[in-house]
């Protein structure tokens, strides 16, 4: 295997560290341009991962020879560059991060390639968990963003194999992205093997070896292990046989322990089927549950408060006067303030042991202290412990983290230059665990004690007496009129009235049987009326305080949307009687009156939370209508909402400004009268709307999400026109300070003017308006670079060009075909390029290019295809601008058919197969069922040429070149080989099969040529 090189010309001015990981030939390397500070991790792929694969091949005789199994790894790193490729292409929708840059050489003492990928340093969550458990509100958010980012990979036709931890990132705004290389497309999986470098713990049991048969359910159920190690104090689950149960992860509750052994089931058909179903599950757990912004862990367990001794002296034993005296008490506290003493002497000692030892009480005799002397050997016991635990986990990490440690060192040392800086552990993620004293009181769980006080005070305060009391009226009881014993003797008046004067005599009569019991039953008569009286009142107070105080409210809800909020109310009391009151945080009150149920509030002020209550007129009480909160959007102005012409026709380019909070995603929906209403979603202030039509004039209207309110300028009209752009835009020359431009208008098109405009950071600014296609610009110096625009008349896109300082001119440029070979050879004035020189052609006018480097000034490409176009452009390496070194050339068409070796043209009949499923394979392979010419994007053709006439052999090389022209005749690809004559063909067949395909579906005509003579022509397609 080669050892790290930095080539050229992605690795230039690169400083490379040892590497930091090694598996399977995937190696990883610290790196620091030798020009600024920015840190970079460069990671290499070795194909093969070691030199024993190769021989391998080879001892098996699954390759003939070292040059064959060349083509094999070739194959290997285009397959590679192909990931690199798709991972651009989803970095650019949502949940990716790319490579900045990458590059294939071959090995330079072995067999092979090496991939060479480039990337800034990123904090992964393998780093994070390292030292920080995630938060449950942050473990809910990345299995969201992951599930997205999943689900957008399977949109766009692959499925990511190779997802965990050291693949996903923290980003700044605490989103997760993945950003490594592991796809394999949908439609492939039936016939596709698991590369070993994508084999981890987190693939799933089932894909055992590399003939095991993938399956859709390996994104979801790696993402399932990822949130399982998170929720399980980051350790995975001991994996058994099928049938047998996981364990639930140790943290979760049980609604999230269902969503994540759902994804990590032993059984793939009980697994989610695919990750939009997941991640529905989390956002439906998240709107059911509180997600608190706490750390996953276990409980915090509180020490018990110290026990207080009684107050109730009278039930302790008493002593004598003498052992009070004699024995004063040591243990116990003297009084209540004795104890408080001892709690804020304990919550000082949390903070400081010096502060503990100052605040000690004078009196404590010489065994407490002994007590906390041998209290504090155990916790310097205990600190000394956990010191040399954690110095034996960094040396264990030292190997891997020297990189990170040297940064965290070089931060550190910022930080104390520029103490405004957020300190390191902000920067590297590494919180503290412990919360503090204050927040540890604030969380801890109540006593059943309390919590049996406070339940008892809230149903008090439920059934108060409603506000004003109002005192009933009072109950007037009758009296019964007292009762006058008459004397059946009137006689002896005398004596009478000492009878009537003696207190013995009037008890003697009223004690008289019959006279007693007579006024027993008016008594009870008397109260039995008094006893109906007051029940009736209790009866009729009873039925006014529930029927007529209180009023009932049935329904109680409140919309809003923007500055607007809408109040809807069900109940039983008149609603004319009913106001609706809604207040600000700051003190501000609106008031409405229910209207058919309903009350509407406007204007509200925005990012305000309001509380909405309801008020009801006289003496009246609502019940079931408590207050209800609603807090208003952000609001966000659209400024100067405009649009233009785009870039190719039946485009617009729509840019605004904003004042306000601004949204990190927009949406445009947009509607003519003769187009159904569509809409996209876009970041920034600028968004290009494609495939309109010419013509018509659409509505273009802009809004944010939930989270803001946005007002403004958020619509406009405008009617979709042609482009007119100029067209190849050139700097002729550059010389005695005078730089010349042309450029040539669309084809069909007449432009009445041009404006020419040339600018640059230094002040210069030049603007020149003219009716040719050419124009000029003076006091041009070659120390400066320069922008240079050119609009057409009426139209505001430009077509624009970046001279750079120091522009090379070329002259002398001659460009020739022969052979089926392009040839270029020119001179120029100026420094020579560092890099040298890249060559960038296109044909057909195709907007691809293919890109060519050379370190001399001649240059040959071959093979070109034939009856084609070519546009040549020579740049420089190193982005200089070049002056004069564009070209064009014609390649002749071919006519003449094949002829030669004892065979022609009529001879050699063509068909077209699907490759067969299998590494090695000749003619003899190919099958019925394989033969066809629809294909699917991203599959080869086989090409089978079959005679039945004798031929002669001959060691000739033949080049075979096969071109593929889309339905306008334009080219689309090219591929070819170089074969000998007799190796070439076996038995009277010859196949070649052809990875160069197009990549657009659509029909192609395929254009078969030998040593530049027509073999055969035959047509294909290609869908989806």
């Amino acid at each position: 295997m080669s050892e790290i090189r930095l080539v050229s010309p992605m690795l230039d001015n690169f400083a490379l560290g040892d590497a930091i990981s090694n598996h399977n030939g995937v190696r990883c390397y610290p790196a620091m341009r030798a020009d600024s500070e920015e840190r970079y991790i460069v990671k290499t792929i070795s194909i093969p991962a070691s030199q024993v694969q190769l021989d391998a091949l080879l001892l098996t005789g699954a390759y003939p020879d070292t040059e064959a199994a060349k083509d094999y790894f070739k194959n290997l790193a285009k397959g590679i560059r192909s990931e690199i490729q798709v991972l651009d292409k989803l970095a650019a929708q949502r949940g990716f991060l790319p490579y900045l840059n990458h590059q294939i050489v071959p090995m330079e003492h072995a067999t092979g390639y090496e991939v060479y990928l480039l990337s800034p340093y990123k904090l992964t969550l393998e780093r994070y968990l390292r030292h920080n458990p995630l938060t449950h509100l942050s473990a809910v958010n990345m299995g969201i963003d992951l599930c997205a980012a999943l689900t957008i990979c399977r949109e766009n036709g692959y499925l990511y194999v190779d997802l965990k931890p050291e693949n996903i990132v923290l980003s700044g705004d605490q989103n997760y992205h993945i950003a490594d290389l592991g796809f394999i497309a949908m439609n492939a999986l039936p016939y596709s093997s698991l590369p070993d470098r994508y084999r981890s713990s987190y693939t799933p049991p089932e894909i055992t070896d590399a003939f095991a048969t993938l399956n859709t359910t390996m994104d979801t159920y790696a993402l399932g292990l990822v949130l399982y190690q998170v929720f399980n104090n980051g350790e995975l689950p001991s994996m058994t046989q099928p049938g047998s149960e996981l364990v639930p992860p140790a943290y979760a509750d049980y609604e999230m322990a269902e969503i994540i052994l759902k994804a990590i089931s032993l059984n793939p058909e009980d697994r989610w089927s695919d990750p939009t179903e997941m991640g529905k599950a989390l956002i439906a757990y998240m709107q059911r549950n509180t997600v608190n912004d706490i750390r996953i862990g276990p409980p915090v367990v509180e020490e018990p408060e110290p026990l207080m001794e009684s107050e109730d002296e009278e039930s302790l034993p008493e002593k004598d006067a003498s052992s009070e005296s004699d024995e004063p008490a040591k243990d116990a506290p003297d009084d209540e303030s004795d104890c408080e003493s001892e709690d804020s002497s304990d919550d000082s000692a949390v903070e400081s042991e010096d502060t503990t030892e100052s605040e000690a009480s004078v009196e404590d005799d010489e065994e407490t202290e002994a007590e906390e002397s041998s209290s504090d050997n155990i916790d310097e016991s205990e600190s000394e412990t956990s010191d040399d635990d954690a110095v034996s986990d960094d040396a264990e990490n030292q190997s891997e983290d020297d990189w990170i440690d040297v940064m965290r060192n070089i931060i550190a040392e910022d930080s104390a230059e520029n103490p405004d800086e957020p300190p390191l552990r902000e920067l590297l993620g590494d919180h503290g665990d412990s919360p503090s004293g204050e927040e540890a009181d604030e969380n801890a769980p109540l006593t059943e004690e309390t919590a049996g006080i406070l339940t008892q005070a809230q149903e008090l305060i439920d059934h108060e007496t409603p506000d004003p009391v109002v005192a009933p009226d009072p109950i007037e009881i009758p009296m019964p009129e007292p009762i006058i014993l008459e004397e059946e003797n009137q006689t002896g008046d005398a004596e009478n009235s000492e009878a009537a004067s003696s207190g013995e005599d009037s008890m003697e009569q009223l004690d008289s049987p019959g006279k007693k019991k007579h006024g027993v039953l008016k008594k009870i008569a008397a109260i039995t009326a008094s006893v109906i009286v007051i029940c009736g009142l209790l009866v009729g107070a009873y039925y006014y305080y529930t029927e007529i105080y209180r009023q009932a409210v049935s329904a109680f809800t409140i919309s809003g949307e923007g500055d607007t909020l809408v109040i809807n109310v069900e109940t039983e009391a008149s609603p004319e009687r009913i106001t609706v009151i809604c207040k600000d945080t700051y003190g501000n009150v609106l008031t409405e009156h229910l209207v058919d149920g309903s009350a509407t509030f406007t204007k509200l002020k925005p990012s305000t939370q309001y509380t909405v209550s309801l008020q009801i007129d006289g003496f009246h009480e609502l019940v079931g209508a408590d207050p209800l909160t609603y807090s208003t959007p952000a609001q966000t102005q659209i400024l100067n909402l405009s649009a233009v012409t785009g870039t190719e026709d039946g485009s617009v380019i729509l840019n605004f400004a904003v004042e306000g909070p601004d949204n990190q995603e927009w949406t445009l929906s947009y509607s003519s009268a003769n187009t159904e209403p569509q809409t996209m979603t876009f970041t920034g202030h600028t968004v290009s709307v494609n495939n309109l039509t010419i013509g018509e004039t659409y509505t273009f209207t802009l809004s944010g999400n939930d989270s803001t309110y946005v007002i403004g300028e958020t619509s406009i009209d405008y009617t979709v026109r042609d482009v007119v752009l100029a067209q190849n835009l050139t700097v002729d020359s550059s010389a005695d300070h005078t730089m010349n431009i042309s450029w040539s208008a669309p084809e069909g098109e007449e432009i009445s003017s041009w404006t020419a405009h040339c600018y640059n950071e230094e002040g210069y600014d030049q603007v020149v308006q003219v009716e040719s296609n050419s124009a000029s610009f003076t006091d041009i110096s070659s120390e400066s670079a320069y922008t240079v625009e050119v609009v057409a008349q009426g139209m505001t896109q430009a077509a624009r060009m970046f001279v750079t300082k120091n522009p090379i001119s070329l002259k002398n440029l001659n460009v020739s075909v022969a052979d089926n070979t392009i040839s270029m050879s020119w001179e120029f004035d100026g420094k020579a390029p560092e890099g040298g020189w890249v060559i960038q052609a296109s044909v057909d006018g195709s907007t691809e290019q293919q890109s060519f480097k050379t370190d001399q000034t001649s240059f040959t490409i071959s093979p070109v295809a034939p009856g084609s176009h070519y546009n040549l452009a020579i740049q420089a390496a190193d982005s200089s601008s070049v002056f004069g070194g564009t070209a064009s050339v014609d390649v002749p068409a071919i006519t003449a058919d094949f002829s030669g070796y004892g065979l022609a043209r009529s001879q050699i009949n063509t068909f077209t197969y699907h490759a067969p499923n299998k590494e090695s394979w000749d003619y003899s392979d190919l099958t019925l069922e394989d033969a066809g010419s629809t294909f699917r994007t991203g599959e080869n053709v086989v090409l089978l040429f079959y005679t039945g006439s004798t031929y002669q052999g001959s060691s000739d090389n033949i080049t075979t070149l096969v071109v593929f022209r889309n339905a306008d005749g334009k080219l689309a690809a090219v591929d070819s080989s170089t074969r000998s004559w007799s190796d070439m063909w076996k038995d009277g067949y010859s196949v070649m099969e052809c990875d160069q395909l197009p990549t657009t579906p659509g029909t192609y005509q395929i254009e078969v040529y030998l040593n530049n003579a027509v073999l055969a022509t035959t047509e294909i397609t290609i869908g989806e």
